[in-house]
């Protein structure tokens, strides 16, 4: 262990490869769009090396480029993979077709069974009728633990 901490103090090129390797690991296990911002760093790290140039100074190009690339390209990363906004179980019933049960009112909550689940829900096309039991629905939204839904056309 001392000879390998001995060889990595010696030559850097060891330790920036190894920089590049373990971030680019977590990256790969996480994804989260983090540690692969220190890759970019060891790469130039690595590059100011071979140029010739002192451990501070490459610790220095090293801690910048990281620190510039994610603040410049992090948000533009996350929004390009999607990776900003995880859904959560509620939110992926929006889009989904339930069927009610209990018949929905004007201003009375009916009951549609949704993926074999029982919800409180309110229609937002309720005109002057009411929906009916057997009916499909749309789920436009969820507020609290009710669906908001709209009658499914009937093409």
């Amino acid at each position: 262990m001392e000879n390998l901490l001995k060889a990595i103090l010696e030559d850097t090129l060891y330790l920036w490869i190894a920089v590049i390797i373990i971030a680019g690991v977590v990256e790969g296990f996480t994804l989260g769009i983090t540690s692969i911002y220190f890759v970019f760093g060891g790469i130039c790290a690595i590059l100011t090396k071979m140029i010739g140039f002192s451990f501070d100074i490459q610790l220095l190009v090293f801690v910048v480029v990281s620190l510039v690339s994610l603040v410049f390209t992090r948000k533009w990363l996350v929004e390009k993979l999607h990776l900003a906004k995880v859904k959560t179980n509620t939110e992926s019933l929006i889009g989904e077709v339930g069927v009610v049960i209990e018949p929905i009112e004007k201003h009375k909550a009916g009951l549609v069974k949704l993926k074999g689940l029982e919800w409180s829900a309110l229609c937002l096309d309720i005109g002057t009728t009411s929906v009916d039991r057997e009916e499909e629905v749309i789920v436009q939204s969820i507020e609290g633990v009710k669906l908001i839904v709209k009658r499914k056309d009937k093409s």
